[in-house]
């Protein structure tokens, strides 16, 4: 008998078969030409199907894969086409989907025809037992992980986001099926199609979603996905009634809010009324009564003790998120999305000599110095230091966060901006990058 999960002697053939006829697609150059720059960092080693323990084909290669290639591309790139070519083992690749992007892995043939039918501007590839689907994430929003979810409409999957990875061409199953893209991936992560609204909380929601029953502030259990943030309830069990697509938003807004180190907690309940604000269906429940978001803020309770130690209680915790609503100027998103409409029609021809000064010909980079010209105008921000995120830049304008931050690197290396401050986003105390523009004497242009 073969060991579990070992690739039987008969495929080896068929497998090594496949291998040779897909040899033109096993190098550097295809790679290249196939992967635009936004992708090959979250390229992967995988196993070869021809290996004899674990899954052959199918698990990692290395360990560490999680982490994307942050430097040394064109070394990563020789190295994935040498595991590609190996004479006796000759490797697959994965990709681990970026932040802000999601795979839906069909493992039915029919599921993946009747998703690719109706989506079929989504960047698919067909696999040995199906196919994947690869779409962006509506902004705030975070997928997880999971298997055998119900789409509805009979269709099920698996979802692969950050931290999970699909096989990709020019990978070989043990079955000696070829994985082919029949929709490429885009060049710029930003050009994904969005996910459709109808499957957002089938995939945000994900497993071990909990039911929220607010009894008062003891006893209720904490909420971890949008479906919960659906069912929530006042304290006096009324149903606060969320589309599915704003108990989504509502559940990115608590996730993205939950404080990272102790004595945070103040600061980060006035940002999660910043993100409810943004969604209307629950500024309309809050203005016809407050109590209203009691389960949602409880949930959020909950969920930031479990992560840190909390000298307050539920009670002040809910008092503070009320009384910070009414100080709230500007919902979370509203004045970069203003800006970014203005920066569209501005007069000024610095963005447009920047990108010629640059050679950069997307036509979205033009935007992004004047969405630093137009923050600046609006003397925000002491001294002219904007703070930007590299992930909210890529948001406003369309590209990828990793297009975003090359850009603002390539400003700040030309004399255009300046940066001010160098950010920490990764860290319990996170902070963007802050940036100025530069007076116009000094600037290249």
């Amino acid at each position: 008998m073969n060991p579990p999960d070992t690739n039987p002697p008969e495929n080896r053939e068929a497998v090594m078969a496949a291998v040779a006829s897909s040899k033109p697609c096993r190098t550097k150059e295809w790679l290249t030409a196939n992967y635009a720059p936004a992708w090959l960092p979250w390229l992967l080693f995988v196993k070869s199907p021809l290996a004899n323990a674990g899954k052959p084909g199918k698990e990692p290669a290395r360990a560490g894969w999680q982490n994307p290639i942050g430097g040394k591309i064109d070394l990563h790139l020789i190295r994935l086409a040498a595991h590609l070519s190996h004479e006796t083992e000759p490797g697959n690749i994965g990709l681990q989907p970026p932040p802000g992007v999601i795979a839906l892995d069909f493992d039915k043939k029919e599921y993946f025809e009747t998703a690719h039918a109706a989506y079929p501007q989504a960047p698919a590839q067909r696999t040995a037992k199906g196919g994947h689907l690869v779409f962006r994430l509506p902004a705030g929003l975070v997928g997880k992980n999971d298997v055998a979810l119900d789409l509805g409409d009979g269709l099920t999957c698996d979802v692969r986001v950050q931290g999970g990875y699909i096989v990709v061409a020019p990978s070989v199953h043990t079955t000696g099926a070829a994985y082919e893209w029949i929709v490429p991936l885009p060049a710029e992560i930003g050009f994904l199609p969005e996910l459709p609204p109808h499957w957002v909380p089938c995939v945000t929601a994900s497993r071990g979603q909990l039911t929220q029953e607010t009894q008062g502030t003891k006893g209720h259990t904490g909420s971890t996905g949008p479906q919960a943030t659906q069912s929530h309830q006042s304290q006096r069990g009324e149903s606060i009634g969320l589309s599915d697509l704003d108990a989504a938003k509502a559940e990115a807004a608590i996730s993205a809010t939950l404080p990272r180190s102790e004595g945070t907690r103040h600061k980060q309940i006035f940002e999660l009324a910043r993100r409810l604000q943004a969604i209307p269906s629950i500024c309309e429940m809050f203005n016809a009564r407050p109590a209203l978001l009691r389960g949602i803020v409880d949930g959020w309770y909950d969920r930031a003790r479990a992560k840190v130690k909390l000298k307050d209680n539920a009670e002040t915790n809910w008092a503070e998120f009320v009384a910070g609503w009414a100080q709230v100027h500007t919902p979370h998103g509203a004045q970069l999305a203003r800006a970014v409409e203005k920066a569209k029609s501005l007069s000024d021809p610095r963005p447009a000599a920047l990108a010629e000064h640059l050679g950069v010909k997307h036509k979205s980079f033009s935007l992004l110095p004047a969405l630093f010209i137009v923050l600046t105008e609006s003397n925000t921000w002491p001294n002219g230091a904007i703070p930007m995120p590299c992930r909210a830049a890529g948001e406003a304008i369309n590209v990828s966060q990793e297009t975003a931050r090359a850009w603002i690197a390539a400003l700040v290396a030309v004399g255009f901006l300046e940066r001010v401050e160098q950010g920490n986003w990764g860290k319990p105390t996170g902070k963007a990058s802050t940036y100025r523009v530069r007076p116009p004497a000094k600037q290249p242009i």
